[in-house]
């Protein structure tokens, strides 16, 4: 198993066979809440989310596909709590769009996220 700094790195980390399984320390930076294990699946051609099906720099033959249970955290979007400068509006929008996709709920850690813009919430009606 390889250990990756951040997403950045994953992007940018050729899958080699045999090292199927890459863990990512965090999104932006090591310990921010986007930690987590990512497996190499060539069936994946599109639906890129930034978060949790993360393309590989040059290939469409494949991506990265973190390996969760439940909630999506918008954090592995690279949503940052407490840091007022930062418009968290696509990070969390592409959280919530994920879940939806895969049936399942978002999760925001507790904290302050700035948002600049609408957010679009979808779920059961």
């Amino acid at each position: 198993m390889t250990t990756l700094a951040t997403i950045a790195a994953l992007v940018s980390h050729a899958y080699v066979s045999g090292d199927e399984i890459v863990f990512v320390q965090g999104y932006n930076t090591v310990g921010d809440g986007g930690e987590g294990l990512f497996l190499w699946d060539t069936n994946i051609t599109s639906g890129y989310n930034t978060g949790t099906i993360i393309q590989y720099s040059t290939s469409t033959l494949g991506a990265w596909k973190r390996l969760y249970s439940g909630s999506i955290n918008v954090k592995w979007f690279g949503a940052i709590s407490g840091n007022t400068s930062f418009n968290n509006t696509v990070p969390i929008q592409n959280a919530i769009n994920a879940a939806v996709a895969e049936l399942t709920d978002t999760f925001i850690p507790g904290g302050t996220y700035t948002i600049l813009s609408q957010l679009y919430l979808r779920g059961k009606i």
